[in-house]
């Protein structure tokens, strides 16, 4: 089993949206790797799994800016799984959590963890408040929204 642990020093940032169908389903259709081009088209071209594990599949994702970028999903219950990523700038974990609405539907909470690399790192303390808005409206527009739309299809 491998754990999602989110470096405890990350730049914290938390979205949600509600999604009008069931939990199962949405995240049904964020765990469908192989359709990712089609969900999130204005981020990823493409992605694949390249290996699998008890909980966890390595996944070759082909970002249209940030070019070969790999993810690892982390499937922590039916309504519950982690993604890390490494770009060049920064590495990223999000908790992206599936929670059932009073309506039947979802109300979908993604929670970004970004540690920042190289000089970056150093000017933490002045980047914060910028990492967490760009964080915030990325997982808005390419993440939240995008997933809504490919769920209620």
């Amino acid at each position: 089993m491998r754990a999602f642990v989110p470096s405890p020093d990350a730049i914290q940032a938390q979205a949600a949206i509600n999604i009008a169908a069931p939990p199962e389903r949405v995240a049904a259709v964020y765990r469908d790797v192989e359709k990712w081009g089609e969900t999130f088209p204005a981020t990823i071209e493409q992605a694949q799994v390249a290996e699998t594990g008890d909980n966890w599949k390595q996944v070759e994702v082909t970002h249209r800016m940030e070019g070969h970028v790999p993810n690892t999903l982390v499937f922590l219950s039916d309504i519950e799984i982690g993604l890390e990523e490494s770009k060049k700038v920064f590495n990223a974990s999000f908790l992206n959590q599936f929670e059932p609405a009073a309506d039947g539907g979802t109300h979908y909470v993604i929670t970004a963890y970004i540690s920042l690399k190289g000089v970056y790192k150093i000017l933490k303390p002045f980047l914060a408040g910028y990492v967490r808005r760009q964080a915030l409206k990325q997982m808005k527009n390419f993440v939240l929204d995008p997933l809504k739309t490919a769920a209620e299809k």
